[in-house]
């Protein structure tokens, strides 16, 4: 058997075809575009179809009403306060806690 008729890699597995190249455009763009690329276009040209494809993009957007909107924030920053207050009323407790552990150790101690 030649290399040629091998196309099976080193774990047995089939190897991936080749690419066919055409001029001015390389494997990996054709495949990634379906369709030639040329490596000619100015950078005007590039940065044009940029712009268009972002204003594309974001004009797919969905945007929340001004209803949604106000009804989330209130729900996050209420939920945010409710959060807070938990917290700190936890690290009171805990404080006070502490420092009456620490309290009875100057209790126990014998001079």
């Amino acid at each position: 058997m030649s290399d040629e008729d091998n196309t099976l890699d080193e774990l047995g597995q089939e190897a991936p075809a080749q690419v066919e190249k055409t001029e001015g455009t390389t494997g990996i763009d054709k495949q990634a575009k379906g369709k030639d690329v040329k490596k000619d276009k100015n950078i005007g040209e590039r940065l044009t179809g940029v712009v268009r494809e972002y204003r594309g993009e974001f004009n797919k957007i969905v945007w929340p009403s001004r209803e949604q909107l106000l009804k989330q924030t209130v729900t996050v920053l209420l939920t945010s306060l409710i959060f807070a207050v938990i917290i700190t009323g936890m690290d009171t407790v805990f404080g006070y806690g502490l420092k009456f552990i620490g309290g009875l150790g100057g209790l126990l101690r014998k001079d």
